[in-house]
């Protein structure tokens, strides 16, 4: 859902369902493939209490919900679980005739909470790329490095408490981001590459990002 650099506005609305509790609605409101809107929901397959979300405008969301406290005996065991449903399109904006949704939901067979065995786990899947990728580890970039690769007047320096340079804006475009930055932020920072020339987005004008997470300049 990224063809292009735009935020995608994903919308987040809590709904209140009469038996589930708190439930918690993503929707994709920039139109995509077709003028689709996608649209996901998740609650608890007991109660939910409370919700959270990560905050942040960026295109993709955290979301989670709080399941309703419960207390165990000794030697009591429980089972729960939290349900989820992914639409690929959402005409209308959420609101609560979306609860009869959670209703058909409910009434599937899979809508129970999970049993578990005691059985030992079978293997673990050998380690790649694509279960862990970790950080290629490089070295801080001293004064005279800096001032060799950005020779120039630097603008709109940016300092940890400690006054440790973080990041710099040198030229005319260039955003330097320093190893000490990249390792304090929640996703790493990369480039917007875009396949013609023009200031708007549009289905002439799609665009790719890419990352390099380094732990380094």
């Amino acid at each position: 859902m990224n063809e292009y650099y735009v935020s995608h506005s994903i919308d987040l609305t809590l709904l209140e369902h009469a038996s589930q509790g708190t439930l918690l609605v993503a929707r994709q409101n920039l139109a995509h493939k077709g003028d689709k809107n996608p649209w996901a929901i998740i609650g608890s397959l007991r109660r939910g209490v409370s919700f959270a979300t990560d905050g942040l405008p960026h295109e993709h969301g955290l979301l989670a919900v709080q399941d309703q406290r419960l207390s165990l005996a000794a030697g009591a065991s429980a089972t729960f679980g939290f349900f989820g449903s992914l639409l690929d399109d959402h005409p209308e904006a959420t609101g609560d005739l979306d609860l009869a949704h959670v209703d058909a939901l409910l009434r599937l067979p899979e809508a129970s909470s999970p049993v578990f065995s005691d059985a030992p786990a079978g293997p673990m899947a050998p380690r790649s790329l694509f279960v862990t990728a970790p950080l290629l580890v490089s070295l801080d970039l001293n004064e005279t490095e800096l001032l060799q690769l950005f020779a120039g007047e630097r603008r709109h320096e940016e300092q940890a408490q400690s006054g440790e340079l973080l990041s710099f804006t040198q030229g005319l475009q260039s955003h330097v981001v320093l190893r000490a930055k990249e390792l304090l932020v929640q996703r790493p920072h990369g480039h917007i590459l875009r396949s013609a020339a023009g200031q708007r987005a549009g289905k002439a004008l799609p665009c790719r990002r890419r990352f390099r997470h380094l732990a380094g300049g």
